[in-house]
């Protein structure tokens, strides 16, 4: 029988999976305002399971040299994979300003520093990669987080702060992307495994369902948006604690499977990948998902490739095990 937190993680391997194509489909159908709605919720609900799953794999005791290579390991080849592809793509497009500080930050994954810094740099590299920034900020500061926050009351008390923070920032310091709700993403999901909280269903679905409501009526009726964020954060947070009592498809939890394999290679490469021969949108669509996908695959298993021949030839002695100790534990 599958245990509750077994469920969770096929649930939301499924989520993320149906995350990366609404977030493919709201930038190919970028006047569609409303798409960004969805988009907004799958960001959140990468940051969310981000911070979620960290938390509960690197409890109160873990060791911190392995838990800063497992995230470079993971996550550092795939990028560099990425980036020349994405630097031979563009070369072969003949884009401009292939070589400048933004090239150089894509590589590392912080283009997101001269977004919030609103240095403006002309050039192909970093669309989307904020995301990729954020992610690997709350990577950096999760061991201060897991040693300061050990009790129950300082880990409500720093979540309710936090969304004050937010709240604030989101009022006063606007960027083009959804930063501030994303950020709280993560907060939440840090929270949720640290103090392992659970709600009954029927008070989740009604907190969906109130909040939902109110979205609309404020929106649509009385033209408003001035509680949005508060709003939009209570309606993410109640639909991710339902996720224990989802139960999807196995249609739908095999293409997460095979979608999470290349999460992070759709991520960054669809915006530059997307086909406009047609006049017909739904076809261009699936033409790009296609090569999307496709792509994505491919980089994701040379990566795959590059990794096992840095442990098999490359890696001696005590880093050689603990490279192979992160290997297994993936």
């Amino acid at each position: 029988m599958e245990t509750l937190d077994n469920k969770i993680s096929r649930n939301f391997t499924a989520l993320k999976s149906i995350s990366i194509l609404v977030i493919v489909a709201a930038h190919f159908y970028g006047d569609i305002h409303i798409l960004w709605v969805p988009a907004a919720l799958g960001l959140f609900i990468f940051a969310y399971s981000s911070a979620y799953f960290t938390s509960l794999k690197y409890g109160h005791s873990y060791d911190l040299k392995k838990y800063l290579l497992k995230k470079i390991y993971r996550i550092g080849i795939n990028l560099l994979t990425i980036n020349i592809f994405l630097f031979c793509l563009f070369s072969l497009q003949g884009k401009d300003n292939i070589w400048n500080m933004k090239t150089l930050l894509s590589f590392f994954g912080l283009t997101g520093l001269l977004d919030w810094l609103r240095i403006y740099i002309d050039g192909p590299f970093g669309a989307g990669m904020w995301f990729l920034t954020l992610l690997f900020i709350f990577y950096a500061i999760y061991p201060w987080l897991n040693m300061f926050l050990r009790k129950k009351v300082t880990v409500y008390l720093f979540f309710f702060v936090s969304i004050i923070l937010f709240s604030w920032l989101n009022r006063s310091v606007i960027y083009g992307h959804a930063l501030w709700l994303t950020s709280c993403g993560f907060i939440c999901g840090f929270v949720s495994a640290r103090t392992r909280i659970n709600v009954p269903g029927k008070l989740i679905m009604g907190a969906i369902v109130i909040s939902l409501a109110v979205i609309i009526i404020l929106n649509f009726v009385m033209v408003t948006n001035e509680f949005n964020f508060i709003l939009l954060l209570l309606l993410f947070c109640s639909f991710l604690l339902s996720v224990q009592y989802i139960t999807f498809p196995k249609i739908v939890h095999s293409t997460g499977h095979l979608l999470s394999q290349c999460t992070l290679e759709i991520y960054l490469i669809h915006t530059a990948l997307f086909i406009r021969m047609t006049e017909v949108d739904s076809i261009d669509i699936l033409l790009s998902l296609l090569c999307i996908l496709s792509l994505s695959l491919v980089l994701a298993w040379l990566s795959k490739l590059i990794r096992k021949h840095l442990i098999g030839d490359s890696v001696h002695g005590e880093n050689r095990n603990v490279l192979l100790s992160i290997r297994n534990s993936d």
